[in-house]
């Protein structure tokens, strides 16, 4: 119900709707579990407090500097991948190095009193575009909001059966994957077989074929090392191969970074 949109929002009739549900028939499923010791205003000033260092030394920051970049590496890739997919979603252009350096000063305040540094959250993001929110003021409120919730609604949270949340990951993880290369890729092999295998190392340049042999390695490589290993790994490790390989092992015919004229119609309503 389109014209409803703007007034409420379908993940929150969900989560609303089906908690209900679990309550009502007793479901024995696992739920929420919020226990924060956060029960005023008090407490959480009382919380910010006993959390600001008193002893900050150089040997101190030697030992946490390592962390501190692997941190930043893993928020500044989070965030430029959320930027990346609000951008296709809206149509507008994020000012990447301005979000960067306000992403860097919050995270270096939050550490200061015991909070966990942090980065766009994309499955947020892309949650919030999808319920028509649209001004980017609205991240800002999620975060007062959820203050909110732990100091006045923690019993009402913790009837929320996790299974809810699961399936709004699920549906927001299906919105954010870019559908089509994988669909195109595919329907090429189903058409013709021999394509695995055949000129392997050839650029295509039919725009029916979006994704060649070369170019669904670096994803399915990055998509795996990201799974098993680690995110910042991953990008490294296929950045720089993606690189050597355009620029010292097949200058004549590099490989492309999957923006054709026309991209993709990724995130669109239509599909």
């Amino acid at each position: 119900m389109p014209k409803y949109a703007s007034l409420l929002s379908a993940t929150f009739i969900a989560i609303i709707f089906l908690t209900a549900i679990s309550v009502f028939l007793n479901f024995d499923v696992e739920r929420v579990q919020l226990n924060s010791s956060l029960k005023s205003l008090d407490d959480f000033y009382s919380l910010v407090y006993s959390n600001i260092p008193q002893n900050i030394n150089l040997s101190l920051l030697l030992y946490a500097l390592p962390f501190a970049l692997q941190l930043a590496v893993l928020a500044y890739l989070d965030t430029l991948m959320t930027s990346l997919v609000v951008d296709k979603l809206t149509g507008e252009k994020t000012k990447q190095n301005k979000e960067l350096i306000a992403q860097g000063l919050g995270s270096g305040v939050v550490a200061f009193v015991g909070g966990i540094p942090g980065a766009q959250a994309t499955i947020r993001s892309v949650l919030l575009v999808k319920e028509k929110a649209t001004f980017r003021l609205t991240g800002i409120f999620v975060g007062i909001l959820a203050l909110v919730e732990m100091l006045l609604f923690q019993d009402a949270i913790n009837l929320i059966p996790q299974a809810v949340f699961a399936g709004i990951l699920i549906k927001v993880g299906y919105d954010v994957f870019d559908w089509l290369p994988l669909r195109l890729y595919i329907k090429e092999l189903i058409k013709n077989p021999e394509s695995l295998f055949k000129n392997f190392l050839s650029r295509h340049d039919d725009e029916a074929i979006f994704v060649t042999n070369r170019e669904m390695i670096i994803i399915i490589g990055t998509t795996l090392i990201t799974i098993f290993f680690d995110l910042n790994i991953a990008v490294a490790l296929f950045t720089f191969i993606f690189y050597v390989h355009n620029k010292i092992l097949n200058k004549n015919n590099p490989m492309r970074d999957l923006k054709p004229i026309t991209e993709t119609e990724a995130f669109g309503d239509e599909m």
